[in-house]
């Protein structure tokens, strides 16, 4: 599966490419009152106002840093009964993509920091790489903001 790699610090991160619908730059966003700082405001994508994460401040507490590769990722998810939903990551370094099969990621054994939407851990050549669960991602950001 074509998987998306992107980072926090010197972390590696990857979703699966089928939940993506675009790789845009970083622009400014509306800001929104919210106690979560990961939630960083709104972005008017198609005429919809959709939420924005910051992942390197969900991750690790701190802001993503706008370098030139720093780009929100626009994934759409659609649940059965319910109208579809859309929600942007700001991730670092997004440059690259990456080929892994699903058995590729296994459960680490220990609680990984971040949370319920980390899945797996994958290792290669340059070693650890973190499965994101775009699914558990929305379900993270609904609990907060009515994602739609």
């Amino acid at each position: 599966m074509l998987m998306l790699l992107f980072y926090v610090g010197n972390e590696r991160y990857a979703c699966e490419c089928d939940t993506i619908v675009e790789v845009i730059p970083q622009v400014a966003l509306r800001q929104v009152s919210t106690s979560q700082e990961y939630l960083i405001g709104l972005l008017n994508y198609a005429n919809m106002p959709i939420p924005i994460v910051d992942f390197t401040q969900l991750c690790a507490g701190r802001s993503s840093i706008p370098y030139l590769s720093t780009r929100i990722i626009i994934f759409r998810r659609q649940l059965e009964n319910q109208p579809e939903q859309t929600l942007g990551l700001l991730a670092e370094r997004v440059t690259d993509t990456i080929d892994r099969e699903p058995t590729d990621f296994m459960n680490s054994g220990f609680s990984l920091r971040h949370g319920s939407f980390i899945g797996g851990v994958a290792h290669d050549t340059h070693g650890l790489i973190y499965q994101v669960l775009v699914d558990q991602l929305f379900d993270t950001v609904h609990k907060v903001f009515s994602v739609t």
